[in-house]
This record gives C-alpha cells, structure tokens and sequence, in this order.
C-alpha cells in the first residue's frame, strides 16, 4: 500500500515537474518570439533606412558638383541652364536645381512651372530663414522641409552654401546651390507601402532641429501596436528623421501558448525542446545572415561595411595613412536588364563581384549597395596617388566581356573614390563624396575613375 502510495505521488511529482517545464518552455518560447519579432523589425527599419538615406543623399550629392562648377568659374554663372539641364538626367528625383547669390534665388532649371521660385528670398522669409541662417553659419548642406513650396507641390530642399575665396581675405560667402528634391516622390523606389505584405506598418517623421518637435512626413500605422514598434534615427546632413516599423497584427496572447504547453505530453516537450533548440539556431544564423550580408551576392552590406570601416579607423598602423572609399557603379546596367532579363542580371552581378573579388587584396572589402552599385575599402593607403595603378587595373578587369547562358556581355564601370586621413568625416559623408565623383565619372564619359575634389 505505502509502495502504491509512493508511486502514486511519484506520477503526481513528475506530472507537476512537467507541466511547471511545460509553462517555463511556453514562457521562454513566447519570450522567444517577441525577441525575434522585434529583430525583424529592427532589421527592416535599418534596410528601409538606409534606403530612403540612399535617396536622398544620391539626389543631394548633386550640389557638390554645381559647387566645383561655381568655385571654378569664380561665382560666375553663365552655362548653369546648359549644365543643370544635362545634370537633371541624373537625377529623378530632383524637382529643380536653384542659384541663390546672397540667399536671394536668381536661376531656376527647369525654369518653366518654377517661375515663382525666382527672386525668393531666403533670409527674407520666416518659414525658410533658420535653416538658411544655420547654413551658411556651419558652411554644410543642410536638408530642409518637407515645404509647401511657393511654386506648388511639396519639397525637400537641400542647400550646400558657397564660399568663394577672396584676395587678402577671408573667404566670402557667395550663396547657395539648391536641389529641391519631389516630396513624396522620392520615397517611391524605397516602397514602404510593401511593409503591409510583410505585416509591418510605419510611420516616418522628421525632428526639428531648433525645437526638437517631431512631424509625421509619412505613415501607414492604423491598426498598429504603437507600444511595440522599433525606431530607426535616420541622420542626413543637418536634419534627422526617424522611421518606426510596428508590427501589423496583434502580439501573441499568453493564453493559447499556455494552453498547448500544458497538454502537450512529455516526450512531446522533451523533443519539441530539442527541435526548438536546433530551429533557434538556424533562425539565429538566418537572421545574422540577413543583417549583415546582402542576400544576392553574401557580400557585406551597408550595416557590415560601417562596422568594418570603424574598425579600420580605430586600428589605423602608421601615422598618414589612409583608407580609400570607393564608390562602383556599373554604367547601362539597366539596359542588360532590360535586354536579357532580371535572371541574367543577376547572373551578371555574381560574375562582376567574382571578377572583382580576385582584385581585392587582405584587408580591404567589398560591399553591394544595392541595384549595380558598390563600394569598396582600401586601408592602409598612404595618398590617393599610389592608388591611381591599382584603379587602373580595376577598370581594366571589365575590357574583356562576360559570358552568360550562352551570351556575351560587356559592361563598364564608372567608379567614384574620396579618402579618409584620420579626420572629422564619418564613411556617410566619405560616401557621398565618392558618389559625386562617381557621377562626375559618368558625366565625363563612363568607363573611367574619378577622385573626389573638395569644393
């Protein structure tokens, strides 16, 4: 009877030990879930972050090479409609590129359905003048707005001020290159509005840099867990914006996750755990995988790249020496595409980046950006000079043509490079001068490199 009785008990010890490892198993799951929910999010805030930085900064990059052009003709302004009309085919997303001397705008290209836009006065108008004012104070480009713009339509306006120098003097404040960039409309190629298919939701906003007040810009977040979203800051050259990512759909209740830990049966726990254990992993990997490497190539990503260069910058060898940013486009891309499909596209990206791949040497890395672009780091350079043979060669791996399902191609590239020499600069500014070099590469004939030449 005493030995019924202790096995008795003994099944009761063990059924209770096993519901109490049921609901640990259900808690940490849950725990589990919300954790990698909450990965997802933060990884689809930085893609998409990067995405509309990448916008914008492609389309602000374009006052860099309207500064070179006004330094080298000493603030003279004849030619601009000549020069901004053929830069306007570089830029989709641009509205208007604006002259301002002295804040007042004077040039408008296109000028037709931008007439109002003539003879504004920035410092003049109280909507405009802070950010203006603090432009031509710092001597950066500055990204204002969105405004409702005095010409109709909405607008992000960037404004890099001009200082020319002057004889026995200190440099003199010309004005301002302006690019009014369309406002929504360069969110488009970002499409945000996708997050709904991956049951997420957004909501885009800007903070104001005097006041530290947030506007929404953009959002589609109805129907959102607001409490459970991640925030990405996004810093652009003198504003900062911030996309939060919710999740779409309700998160997961305690009740039914408890419900099927305490029915389960205990080789089912045991070996679910097992199972959950390896699948954790795997996802683990997958996840890692996704945050860090780009999925067509497994090259490093963007987030990987700036983690290298940090590491570059901290563990500079010798005094003097450098690290070469370049940036890689390959030029008519889109006519490939468009010729012998998306398939053949991408066929013909994983024979670049293994073209490429053999040019790389210890030390340096290669990225992909995104589309046909790339971006590659050189450390350890002493001057911008020495590299000059390398990058010959590197334009030189694209004179024989590539072969692909059956068909051969040939395709340049048209390369951008600025370099860091242990000053103030971090790699996003470092990769907005490359791609302005880039596209001075292109505008001067493709197939060729292009250094980087401070305004």
């Amino acid at each position: 009877m005493l030995e019924d009785i202790r096995k008795r008990w003994s099944t009761k010890g063990l059924f209770l030990v096993l519901s109490l490892l049921a609901i640990a198993v259900v808690y940490f799951h849950h725990q589990f879930r919300l954790e990698r929910e909450r990965l997802w999010l933060t990884n689809l805030s930085i893609t998409y972050g990067e995405h509309i930085k990448d916008n914008l900064h492609q389309s602000l990059s374009a006052t860099y090479s309207f500064a070179a052009w006004l330094k080298a003709q000493k603030g003279a302004i004849e030619g601009f409609e000549a020069m901004a009309g053929e830069m306007l085919a570089y830029y989709p997303c641009v509205m208007s590129f604006q002259l301002a001397p002295m804040g007042v705008v004077t040039q408008v290209a296109p000028l037709q359905g931008n007439e109002e836009a003539l003879g504004h006065d920035l410092f003049g108008d109280p909507t405009r003048a802070k950010e203006a004012l603090a432009a031509r104070e710092s001597g950066e480009l500055i990204l204002a707005g969105p405004f409702r713009l005095r010409q109709g339509g909405v607008g992000v306006i960037g404004r890099l001020p001009i200082f020319l120098d002057a004889i026995h003097e200190e440099s003199r404040f010309w004005g301002f290159v302006i690019v009014v960039i369309r406002f929504p409309e360069v969110l488009e190629t970002v499409k945000l509005e996708a997050l709904k298919s991956n049951q997420a939701l957004y909501r885009l906003s800007k903070i104001d840099p005097f006041s530290g007040e947030e506007r929404e810009l953009a959002g589609s977040k109805e129907g959102a867990n607001l409490s459970r979203g991640v925030e990405n800051r996004l810093l652009l050259p003198g504003a900062t914006w911030s996309l939060e990512i919710f999740p779409a759909k309700r998160w997961s209740d305690w009740v039914e996750p408890l419900f099927e830990g305490l029915m389960g049966l205990a080789l089912a726990l045991l070996i679910t755990s097992w199972v959950s254990f390896v699948h954790k992993r795997k996802r683990e990997e997958a996840l890692e995988s996704l945050a860090f490497f780009d999925p067509l190539t497994r090259l490093p990503n963007r987030t990987r790249l700036f983690e290298y260069f940090s590491a570059l910058v901290n563990d500079q060898r010798h005094e003097g020496e450098g690290i070469l940013v370049g940036f890689l486009d390959l030029d008519r891309f889109k006519e490939v595409n468009d010729t012998f499909g998306h398939k053949v596209g991408d066929l013909l990206l994983l024979a670049v980046v293994e073209r490429l791949g053999k040019h790389m040497r210890g030390g340096d890395m290669l990225s992909r950006q995104g589309g046909d672009e790339f971006i590659f780091l050189w450390p350890h350079i002493g001057s911008l000079e020495a590299c000059q043979g390398r990058l010959d060669e590197l334009l030189a791996l694209f004179s024989e043509p590539f072969e692909i399902q059956g068909e051969e191609i040939r395709v340049n590239v048209s390369i951008g490079v600025s370099f860091y020499r242990g000053n103030e600069r971090d790699l996003d500014a470092l990769i907005m001068e490359a791609d302005a070099a880039m596209y001075q590469a292109k505008i001067e004939g493709r197939g060729r490199y292009c250094l980087f030449q401070k305004p």
